[in-house]
């Protein structure tokens, strides 16, 4: 199976028939990477965008008696998020989002960014009976 250059597996019940009907059935692959860059890239007008996901939560938001770090946590989704990235389709559709995450504890970090790319489609099930 390691050798395999994409391998994908549907298990199917012990004498499976699909008859004279085409049987489908789901196929995903994905992949996620990560890499830290320079702030200048970081999308600082994410919060203006309004189908973008924005959230910041800082340690100045929560009041509490004991004493930590001071933090700040940045995150954005610039893709837009007001509809589904997936269409209505058996066709091979290839998606791409980015998570841009600034997280600072008590002296500024490096932006990173991370990719999460997946490949949906459907595969016709043969019938081998």
């Amino acid at each position: 199976m390691s050798q395999l250059i994409n391998p994908y597996i549907a298990q199917l019940p012990a004498n499976y028939n699909t008859g004279l009907i085409k049987e489908f059935a789901p196929r995903i692959n994905s992949s996620l990477t990560y890499e830290e860059i320079e702030p200048s890239e970081f999308p600082f007008d994410c919060n203006k965008t309004s189908s973008a996901f924005y959230a910041y939560y800082s340690s100045a938001d929560f009041s509490t008696t004991e004493s930590f770090e001071s933090w700040n946590v940045e995150a954005c989704v610039p893709n837009n998020k007001t509809e589904s990235s997936l269409k209505a389709t058996r066709g091979r559709q290839d998606v791409s989002e980015e998570l841009y995450l600034n997280i600072t504890f008590s002296a500024p970090k490096t932006p990173e960014r991370s990719t999460a790319t997946f490949t949906a489609s459907q595969i016709i099930v043969k019938n081998y009976s």
